[in-house]
This record gives structure tokens, sequence and C-alpha cells, in this order.
């Protein structure tokens, strides 16, 4: 018999998780899975929370500083790439922050737990991360700490239910008269928090190695210091603009000691990611290790 996985939903508050069985059917992963969608739409059947769902609307900056995240570059992206997601107040933008944790002060690495976490940006700043009001989303408990490699795995349900808050689900707004209630409420991911190991797990990309630099990626240029016994990454210069004092001589010897004449690198497309991210398994593939001199990223 193969593996397989089986769902389990508790029947009081619809928390799911998932029990991985291998061929002995002694589970080998627990997930907790709490859903989403209904406790973003119990935020609008209390007047209270639904009044501070749309605090947003009603709060931006009006002399260009930025004051909170709907004054925010990213905030502005969305309103400008999808204005009929913008247009709705109660339309839902989320941020997803993740970490490994030792519970009740262990010290050590016998045990490691990942809690996926989600922030209600729509909520006025100082209510953000109120423990009421910030979301657990996923538990991943186990003696192992989450890798890159499977941590889409894990993360698959927080991407079918984003989907399906993409494309509307169905809720009631207490504020409005009877008979006006009924709306459709969309959600979207405007952004992660986490530190530089946990970027690279969520966002897949190389942390250590000669290709490092989420930024440059490929383009990264480092080099093993034998004095200082560590990766030494250069050519930061090149993000200066071509006429910079910093690229020349003689502030380059507080850089490399040569004058940088790299352009700044451009950036990188979707399609180029999947290209990149396809030559690194089969550079894995081939038996050699990630990160390694000749890496593709």
């Amino acid at each position: 018999m193969g593996a397989y996985a089986q769902l389990n939903t508790c029947p009081k508050c619809g928390a799911a998780w998932f029990k991985t069985y291998g061929a002995s059917r002694v589970a080998a992963k627990i997930v907790c899975h709490f859903p989403l969608a209904p406790r973003l739409l119990w935020m609008y059947r209390a007047p209270t929370t639904a009044e501070l769902m749309t605090w947003h609307s009603r709060n931006r900056s009006t002399d260009g500083n930025v004051c909170h995240v709907p004054d925010s570059k990213a905030w502005q992206h969305i309103d400008k790439t999808w204005p009929n997601f913008a247009i709705e107040p109660r339309n839902v933008r989320l941020g997803l922050a993740t970490d490994g944790v030792n519970l009740f002060g262990e010290k050590n690495n016998a045990w490691s737990t990942w809690p996926v976490l989600l922030l209600n940006y729509n909520l006025p700043p100082w209510l953000v991360t109120k423990k009421f009001f910030m979301i657990v989303f996923l538990i991943i408990p186990g003696p192992e700490s989450v890798r890159s490699s499977n941590f889409d795995v894990y993360i698959s349900p927080l991407l079918e239910e984003l989907q399906e808050l993409w494309k509307g689900v169905e809720g009631l707004d207490v504020l409005k008269p009877k008979g006006k209630r009924q709306f459709t409420m969309e959600a979207i991911l405007m952004g992660t928090i986490h530190d530089f190991p946990g970027y690279s797990i969520v966002a897949g990309c190389q942390h250590q190695g000669y290709k490092a630099c989420p930024l440059c990626g490929s383009g990264t240029v480092s080099r093993w210091s034998k004095e200082l016994g560590k990766m030494v990454f250069e050519g930061s210069q090149r993000w200066l603009r071509r006429n910079h004092p910093y690229r020349m001589h003689p502030n380059a010897r507080h850089f490399n000691g040569h004058e940088e004449l790299q352009e700044k690198l451009h950036t990188t497309t979707a399609t180029e990611t999947i290209r990149q991210a396809r030559l690194t398994e089969k550079w894995v593939a081939d038996g050699n290790v990630l990160g390694a001199r000749g890496c593709p990223s």
C-alpha cells in the first residue's frame, strides 16, 4: 500500500488537519489547518469589527507621507493594477508571517514548530498585530525544521483558499440596512514578513553559497575569503548611478579596490525566475550541492 493523506476536521470549530500515512499507516506528519474565509467573514458580523475593517478607506494620508500601510507603494500598486478590487473597501489585504519557534522556552533544535500567521491590513495599524486580530492559519509541528523543498506542500491549503478568496465569497455586513447586507468579499496576499533564512524558504530562493543574493540571483558577484573564513559579496556599487564617485578611484579602495563598470541588474521577470528554478532543479538532480560554485541560482 502506498502513502496517502487523510483530511480530518473538528466538528465544533471547523479546524482541519492533514495526516500523511505511509504503508504502515503511521502518521508521518500532522499539519493543523484553520480555515481563513469564515474568520474574515465573521469580522463583518459585529458592528464594531465591521467598522474597523473599512478604517483604511477613511484614514488615508493627505500630505503625501506614509503614515500606515494604506499609504504604502504596495497598497497603491494593488489599487492601480486591480481597480475593481480596490473600489470595494471591504475587500481584505493580508500579510503572511512565518518562522520556526521552540515551544516552552526550550533552546534546542530537538523540536521545531512553524506557525503560519496572517495579518489583516484592513485594520488600524495599532490593532494589526494584536493577539485578538492575528490569524493563525497553519501550525506545522515536527522534530525536523521546515525546508524550502517541502514548504510548498505545507502551504498548499493557504494557496487554495487564497485562490477561492480572490474569486470572492459571499458574506453579510451588519452595518448595512436589512435587505442590502449581502456582499462579495475578496482577499489578496499583499506581502510577507520573515527573516533572511525564512525568505529563502517562503520564496524558494537561495540564501547560502555563491549565489545567496535574492535580487542579483545568477548575477551575484562573490568569492571565498581565506582571511575572513567566509563568503564575501562584491559588486554592490553597480546599483549606484553610472557616474557615482563610489564606483571610481580612490573611493573604490573601500570596496574591492577595483572600479565598478557593471550596469545595474534589471528586474527579474516571472519567466526568468521559472527558468532559473528549472536549471537549479536539474543542478541538484545531477548530484551537485545547492549554492556551490556554478549553481545557476
